[in-house]
């Protein structure tokens, strides 16, 4: 009988090894014990896979435009179709799938959300703020389409919090987490879904250090000046905000605006115009002489040539010029104000108004609309965004008759206006500040405004160049300039402007090299502009140009017939690192 060979012995089994399947093991056990953590693996392992597709999704709209633009269009249909899908399948397992009337069941979203140990808490935070998009684009192709409203803003409320949750917890994290921080900011476009972050910022538990965090991203996202004008409000009652704007601001912050103190009395008009009859005087022949030379051209009474005070204020010009026997109305939005001139000279016109909006017919349906409208004192420069100045412009081009004069002061900036070079220094100084702190300066057009193109901070003083590029873009043209010194002792110097509406613009003449310079000189290529508001000087939204660029000319008309049918495909933007895509 032969032998049997023994059976070999196993190897030794390593300590690490041993631990190792342990650890498994009490993984292993741990799910089957708690329910929880079964849902946790699983919604994970989902997660990844949703990024994953999502990012090949990226990759192939980044794509689209390339040499394979047929096969990749049938790749991002097929991948697009992958992505939604598995977000229908996240939606069901995290509970905010809009079933009817069904109340969602959100208690392991509400975990997960604030689980600092959940590795996919970054593809979380990510997959809420995609969802959170898509349910906003959903409702902006299905234009007057009331249900889709309310599914949004149903959506929107359902996950707000657990955004604000996620933010949260994605800011105590090492820098790996601020990048996902980032890039779901980045789809918080609307000023609604900007709040979520605003709202964890002042909320009182959140710890300093994550406040901290949370708004570093907001400004890489939404730029300084917005950031900090939204924290403003809550300084008074809230001392935790407070320390952060000073924090923010640092030393050089105050500096910065103690060395633009001389340059900046330019903008705050009652500096040199409250209680200075001669200035008045000398804008109100300056406004009469463009009256009259309009009459003349149109052989009219100058009396009767219709005016409007754009930002009236007290009225120190309107009354002037009404006193004269002018036809003025003085459109003005304080109240205190309005009962200011209307107590002062009853017999006229006085209107509440925001220049943004105001409460005139178009000049192309309205026969009585202004003819001749000025706004002095350097009250335009209220408009503190380049989407506000913009708005400015085109809502003058909306009211004044064809071939009306508008009348604009700027300051013209001297060499001697509060040291430049002591300027520059502090302006680099901060951004140096702003970027020890984590801000991306060269990626978020944070510091948009200032003197010129290099130093900017949180003021629109508009150089010649680009009062000239707003005036063209919204169907202006620059008629005159003259540079007169105004103030006691001519300390200062005002630009003034005449401008003329002209008739027939189209926005689609412009070369589009031209215009595209134009647009993004003048900052409108923000993440945070409007792209989808009318502009009614070019007959189509905003971003149109930035949609078509070369093909503009020929397809405008087009686009303008489906805004008046509304039924306009809304533009969609996406935002990755710093840079905008626009789609249709």
């Amino acid at each position: 009988m032969s032998k049997r060979t023994p059976p070999m012995a196993p190897p030794p089994v390593e300590k690490k090894s041993l631990r190792k399947i342990e650890t498994t093991v009490g993984q292993n056990l741990e799910t089957l014990i708690d329910p929880y953590e079964h849902d946790k693996q699983r919604v994970g392992t989902a997660l990844v896979t949703w990024h994953q597709q999502y990012a090949e999704l990226k990759q192939a709209e980044a794509k689209q435009n390339g040499s394979e633009g047929i096969v990749q269009s049938a790749r991002l249909e097929s991948l697009d179709r992958e992505v939604s899908m598995m977000s229908s399948l996240l939606d069901d397992a995290l509970g905010i799938s809009i079933i009817g009337d069904t109340q969602p069941e959100t208690e392991l979203l509400q975990r997960l959300s604030t689980d600092d140990t959940f590795d996919g808490i970054g593809n979380l935070t990510a997959f809420l703020g995609y969802r959170l998009w898509r349910e906003k684009n959903i409702f902006l192709f299905a234009r007057n389409n009331k249900d889709s409203q309310d599914r949004y803003s149903t959506f929107r409320e359902i996950v707000s919090p657990f955004i604000q949750e996620s933010l949260v917890t994605l800011a105590t994290l090492p820098e790996e987490g601020h990048t996902t921080l980032r890039e779901t900011l980045e789809q918080l476009v609307t000023s609604q879904e900007k709040n979520i972050a605003l709202e964890a910022i002042i909320d009182e538990s959140t710890p300093p250090a994550v406040k901290l965090t949370l708004t570093v991203e907001l400004m890489n996202t939404s730029g300084v000046v917005t950031t900090i004008e939204s924290l403003l409000p809550h300084v008074e009652s809230n001392p935790d905000v407070a320390q952060l704007v000073k924090t923010i601001q640092g030393s050089t912050g105050n500096e910065v605006m103690a060395s633009l103190s001389s340059v900046y009395n330019a903008i705050e008009f009652q500096e040199y115009a409250v209680n200075n009859e001669d200035l008045t005087k000398r804008e109100a022949q300056l406004i009469a002489f463009h009256v009259e030379a309009y009459a003349k051209k149109h052989n009219r009474d100058p009396h009767e040539v219709r005016i409007a005070d754009i930002g009236a204020g007290t009225g120190r010009l309107a009354i002037a010029l009404h006193h004269d026997g002018f036809d003025v109305t003085a459109f003005e939005y304080e109240q205190k104000h309005i009962q200011y001139m209307s107590e002062t000279a009853p017999e006229m016109a006085v209107e509440e108004a925001d220049w943004h909006h105001m409460p005139i017919e178009s000049a192309t349906v309205n026969s009585q609309s202004p003819e001749i409208f000025y706004c002095l004192g350097r009250t335009i420069l209220h408009n503190n965004t380049p989407e506000k100045m913009a708005r400015f412009f085109d809502e003058m081009h909306r009211i004044l008759s064809d071939g009306g004069i508008g009348i604009i002061d700027i300051p013209n900036l001297r060499e001697d206006d509060g040291s430049p070079e002591q300027y520059d220094q502090n302006i680099t100084e901060f951004a140096n500040h702003l970027a020890s702190l984590g801000v991306r300066m060269e990626k978020s057009q944070n510091i948009f405004d200032g003197p010129d193109d290099d130093h900017r901070f949180n003021r629109m003083t508009l150089t010649n160049e680009q009062f000239k590029t707003y005036a063209r873009l919204f169907g202006f043209t620059v008629e005159q300039t003259q540079v007169e010194q105004v103030g006691e002792d001519s300390q200062f110097e005002n630009a003034y402007y005449t401008i003329k509406k002209q008739p027939n613009f189209e926005i689609a003449d412009i070369p589009t090299n031209e215009l595209l310079s134009m647009l993004y000189g003048s900052g409108l290529y923000h993440p945070g502009v409007d792209y989808n508001q009318h502009v009614d000087a070019w007959g189509v939204p905003l971003g149109t140009p930035f949609v078509y660029a070369q093909m503009l000319p020929g397809v405008i008309e087009d686009i303008r017939e489906q805004e008046i049918a509304g039924t306009t495909s809304a533009i969609r933007v996406e935002v990755h690192n710093g840079s905008l895509t626009f789609r249709m």
